[in-house]
């Protein structure tokens, strides 16, 4: 069996940069994805890269926010490194070739995105997801780094309490495979598949997370989950924060601003936990029985929404019928990014020696409780980047050591399990996933309650008891993909069990955590870090 040196698992922005980064380091690499990477979740970021380059702006300012948006929560070191190495990064997408959007004088463009004091995100249109996940690739395909795609994982190998590669499943050929390598690193994303609404695609579903998990690493701040505010409510699709930029504003069916109702001048540029919280309060209010908001684009000039929304009016016409700077856009919040996620350090390393994770699978404290609108994606390159070092390097001092194909054999084992169960007219996976996310969605949004958090939890419990029982028609064959949901629904069990279980710990309310029944940010009870463990069945929070 040959022996890689880094093996990436997940092709989106910062497994992508972790590989050629590990590759550049003078590592053997070899990419697995899901899918292929050019349909990653990556390509859907219609946002951009906040960097300091803009006039008037300042490294210290791009902290200041930084850490003013993560509510107390950011780990300083962390977040100094992520904006002080921003201009090189998007310098070097702009070398590779992305199309960042231009000024007059041929400088890069700047669009101020919520949370931030000064227009700071260097943007490409409203399609920088698109273009930079195309230029990742062309790197990836320059430097011949080996992709093997429609790969699912299954588990970790662990052997000698290292990390010594990963289990998966070939969807194309029906076989459990074992890849061996020195360093993994899981660039796997989020698990917001869990949420009925989510802006995720439908490869969410956490199973990076679920691997490590499984293998005793703590997830962190699991209880802060950000939701988008001005989605197309029922789809996850969301008009870009650029369109609030730009002098979109929030609105209620008599075209009245919220923020004039709620008394929140600016609404739509704070961030995103607050202009999330305030909506969401304001479609729950009996008050004249008004329960729907919209988005007014018509302020914005043509000439604008031609240069920097033509993806967003595209989409707005082609689903709802709507020109996008005339008639009131339906919008609702939904699911967007999960902040936490796979305990690291600032490499990515996590607990397990040869393990690391980046990308929208790991959580490191740099955002806090709350992440500033355009930081996502450069902290995919930034600590993708550094990721890919730390494990290169480790990599280079590792002990490969052959791996016994009884791991693999384990696997199938697990699968063919699912099998001997049998099916049933009585249950499927389809109606317990339906259940997980309609109990996500009601019980665990925006605005949460004790009352409500245990409920979501009895139900998960019980789901998961469900879950247990229900089998699958066969095992095995090309594109099975009854059990490719199968691996996925339990990988998203166990995520929904570890965020209700955070959600619940935490009595207080910060950043995108907000409780009802606990309002108010209590710094002397909660100024720290959540770490949930998985213990047999139980999700314990410490």
């Amino acid at each position: 069996m040959k022996n890689h040196d880094v093996i990436v698992i997940g092709g989106g922005f910062a497994g992508m940069n972790a590989a050629i980064t590990a590759k550049l380091n003078g590592s053997e690499v070899v990419l697995i994805t899901k899918q292929h990477p050019l349909r990653s979740h990556s390509s859907s970021s219609h946002s951009g890269v906040n960097v300091a380059l803009n006039d008037g702006d300042s490294v210290e300012q791009h902290i200041q926010d930084t850490v003013e948006s993560g509510d107390g929560l950011c780990d300083s070191d962390l977040v100094e490194k992520l904006c002080r190495e921003a201009q090189e990064e998007v310098v070097r997408l702009d070398r590779w070739g992305v199309p960042f959007s231009r000024n007059e004088s041929g400088l890069l463009d700047f669009v101020r995105f919520g949370g931030s004091s000064i227009a700071r995100t260097a943007f490409a249109g409203d399609a920088a997801g698109h273009f930079i996940l195309q230029v990742l690739y062309e790197q990836i395909m320059r430097l011949e780094i080996p992709v093997l795609q429609d790969c699912l994982v299954l588990s970790l190998v662990i052997s000698d309490d290292k990390c010594r590669g990963v289990c998966y499943y070939d969807i194309p050929t029906g076989k459990t495979v074992i890849e061996q390598g020195n360093a993994v690193i899981l660039a796997t994303g989020g698990a917001n598949q869990m949420f009925g609404t989510t802006s995720s695609a439908f490869s969410a579903t956490g199973d990076g997370m679920a691997a490590a998990y499984r293998q005793g690493v703590p997830l962190m701040d699991m209880e802060f989950v950000q939701f988008h505010p001005t989605s197309l409510p029922g789809t996850g699709l969301v008009i870009t924060e650029m369109a609030r930029s730009l002098g979109g504003r929030i609105v209620d069916k008599n075209n009245k601003a919220l923020s004039a109702k709620s008394g929140l001048k600016g609404l739509e540029l704070m961030n995103r936990n607050v202009c999330s919280q305030v909506m969401t309060q304001a479609m729950t209010t009996k008050d004249g029985g008004n329960t729907e908001l919209f988005l007014d684009c018509s302020g914005i000039k043509k000439d604008v929404i031609k240069r920097q929304l033509y993806e967003t009016a595209a989409m707005l016409k082609d689903l709802q019928g709507v020109k996008i700077a005339e008639g009131l856009i339906p919008i609702t919040p939904c699911a967007h990014r999960s902040l936490g996620g796979i305990k690291v350090s600032a490499n990515g390393a996590t607990q397990i020696p040869g393990l690391f994770a980046t990308g929208g699978c790991s959580c490191s404290g740099t955002h806090g409780a709350n992440q500033l609108g355009g930081n996502a994606l450069l902290d995919n390159l930034v600590y993708g980047r550094a990721t890919g070092i730390a494990s290169s390097d480790y990599a280079a001092s590792a002990v490969a050591k052959e791996v016994s194909d009884s791991f693999a054999e384990d696997q199938r084992k697990s699968l063919r399990n699912l099998v001997s169960r049998g099916t049933s007219g009585k249950d499927s996976q389809t109606a317990i996933r339906s259940d997980l996310q309609k109990v996500m969605n009601d019980k665990v949004g925006v605005i949460r309650h004790k009352d409500a958090l245990m409920e979501a939890q009895k139900t998960v419990e019980s789901l998961q008891d469900r879950y247990d029982k229900v089998g699958l028609q066969k095992y095995g064959g090309t594109f099975n993909t009854e059990l490719c949901s199968m691996v996925e629904l339990g990988n998203l069990l166990d995520i929904a069990g570890a965020t209700v279980a955070s959600a619940l710990a935490r009595t207080e309310s910060r950043g995108n955590h907000y409780r009802s029944d606990y309002p108010k940010r209590d710094d002397k009870q909660w100024k720290k870090h959540t770490l949930v463990y998985r213990e047999n069945s139980s999700h314990v929070v410490k």
